[in-house]
This record gives structure tokens, C-alpha cells and sequence, in this order.
């Protein structure tokens, strides 16, 4: 018969518990460790917060002063201190006793001593703070009424530098205020412009820098080239003798030759070969005597 024995189990229970040991002991001991040092934390912990605190000397000092009342007040001897403590016990009286004999008020002292979580409002040193100066206010542009305007003025109102577009001697005045003869229309009229005598073929020059703008053929005065000199000026020259010189928008400087001089003009054929010049200032006619440097005779 095969049985298994009593020694035969504690045996085999034996092995067990030595290979659990073996494979977690270790953890054990680490678990029993973290416990004891639990308990001895709490233990101490506990002790501590329960234990008294120890009176320090501002509570000993406290204890004496009071007992140090105690005595004086049990002393039924001295009438000084039964009137002390009737007027302790009036507050009025006892303000005018302590006025009389300078004695403290003990309970002001025990204010005084605590320390005030909050400071002072009025001994509390306030922060600096440097005041904030204003921007500077931004300074107007002044008027500029120096010499970059007068330029400006003066660049825009310059007057161009003329020059007589033909050479020759003025046959007709300019006359919008009084009226002139006309040998061709046989009557008395206005005369728009200047007539400059000059052979018939003689070179016309332009009187100042500018551009060619008009190249017309008018019915009254005949080939007619305009030219502008910017600034509000401009020049018309008719009675030509031929247009094909220039061309309009051309670029021209004072000098250079636009034409000839001819007889294509209806109302001027009576006359000698001339040139019918005209001027203008912001398109109002004007004197071109006044620009032209006409020669002394």
C-alpha cells in the first residue's frame, strides 16, 4: 500500500513555504519595513502636536505683572489704592487717574505688544511714483513762406525767354482798344496780333522753348502753326508758307526754324509779305511787345 504520512505532507508543505520565501521574501521584508516606519511617524507625529508648547518670556512676564496686581489690589490697608480702585473701576475716573499718575493701561500694553497682521495705513512708507510727464504735444508744420514757395511761384508764373520769331520791322500794332485800317477788308478793325515785315520765304523761328500743339490751315489768316511754352503762354503764327516743317506734339527750343514766311492769309493779301504773330497769357491775348525783344529803330 502506497499511503502518504503525516511527515510525508510536512515535508512537502515545507518545500513550498521555503521556495515562497526564496521567491518573495525580499518583497516581504521591504512590506514590513514601510509599515514600521509608518507606525513610528504617526507615533511621533501624535506626541508632538499634543504635547503643551513651552511659555516663553513674554507669558512668564505676563503671569508676573498679574500677580504683581493681585497683591497690590488685596492690600485693604493703603486708602491710596481703595481710591485706585474705585476710579479702575469707573472708566472715566480711571482715564483721569491714569492722566494723574501716568500708569500705563494694561490692557493698551497688551495691544501695543501683539504685532498687527496688517500694517500701519499712515506709518505704512508708501511706493514712489514719478509722474508720468505728458507727451510733448507735435509742433505744427509752420507755413513755409520762405524761398522754396517763391520758387515754386516762381517756377510755375517764369515767364519764357522770347526771341523775334522773324527778322523785320512791325507793320501793324496790336490794337484790341482801338480800331486799325485795313487795306485788304477796306475798313476800320481790331487787329489781334503784330505784323512783322519779312521776304516772302524767310525763315520763321520759334520765340521760346515749348512744343508744337496746333497745325491748322484757318480760313481767315491762312497756314497757322500754335505752339506752347507751358506756363499759360502760347504763340501763334500765321500767314505761313508751309506746314510740313513740323509735326504736333514736336519739341521745339527758341531758334529753331517751324516755317516760312508767305501770303496764305485772305484778310492780309493787300499787305506786304509779313508775319501775323500773336500772343497769349492763360488764353487772353496780350501785347507781344511786351515780351519780345523788339529793336529800337
Amino acid at each position: 500500500m502506497n499511503q502518504k504520512g503525516f511527515y510525508n505532507d510536512n515535508k512537502e508543505w515545507s518545500q513550498k513555504l521555503k521556495s515562497f520565501f526564496k521567491e518573495s521574501g525580499f518583497y516581504i521584508l521591504i512590506v514590513v519595513g514601510l509599515c514600521i516606519l509608518a507606525v513610528g511617524a504617526v507615533y511621533f507625529t501624535t506626541n508632538h502636536l499634543i504635547s503643551p508648547p513651552e511659555e516663553g518670556p513674554e507669558e512668564l512676564a505676563q503671569e508676573q505683572d498679574d500677580n504683581k496686581e493681585i497683591v497690590i489690589l488685596d492690600d485693604d490697608n493703603d486708602p491710596d489704592e481703595e481710591s485706585a480702585i474705585e476710579q479702575l473701576a469707573n472708566p472715566e475716573k480711571r482715564w483721569e487717574y491714569q492722566m494723574e499718575t501716568g500708569t500705563p493701561d494694561d490692557e493698551n500694553e497688551l495691544i501695543a505688544e501683539v504685532p498687527d497682521d496688517e500694517p500701519d495705513v499712515e506709518t505704512t512708507a508708501k511706493p514712489t511714483v514719478a509722474p508720468t510727464q505728458a507727451p510733448p504735444k507735435p509742433q505744427k508744420a509752420e507755413a513755409n513762406t520762405g524761398e522754396d514757395s517763391k520758387e515754386v511761384i516762381k517756377l510755375f508764373d517764369s515767364k519764357p525767354s522770347f526771341i523775334m520769331p522773324v527778322d523785320g520791322k512791325i507793320v501793324m500794332d496790336y490794337a484790341m482798344d482801338k480800331l486799325l485800317y485795313s487795306k485788304t477788308l477796306d475798313e476800320w478793325r481790331v487787329h489781334t496780333g503784330i505784323d512783322i515785315e519779312a521776304p516772302r520765304g524767310e525763315v520763321v523761328k520759334a520765340a521760346a522753348d515749348g512744343y508744337i500743339k496746333e497745325i491748322k490751315e484757318d480760313p481767315c489768316y491762312g497756314i497757322t502753326i500754335t505752339l506752347d511754352h507751358e506756363n499759360g503762354y502760347k504763340s501763334v503764327y500765321s500767314n505761313l508758307a508751309s506746314r510740313s516743317m513740323v509735326s504736333v506734339n514736336q519739341k521745339v527750343k527758341a531758334g529753331d526754324a517751324i516755317s516760312s514766311v508767305g501770303n496764305t492769309a485772305i484778310f492780309e493779301s493787300m499787305d506786304p509779305p509779313h508775319l501775323h504773330y500773336e500772343l497769349y497769357k492763360d488764353n487772353k491775348r496780350i501785347d507781344p511787345k511786351t515780351l519780345l525783344p523788339i529793336p529800337k529803330e
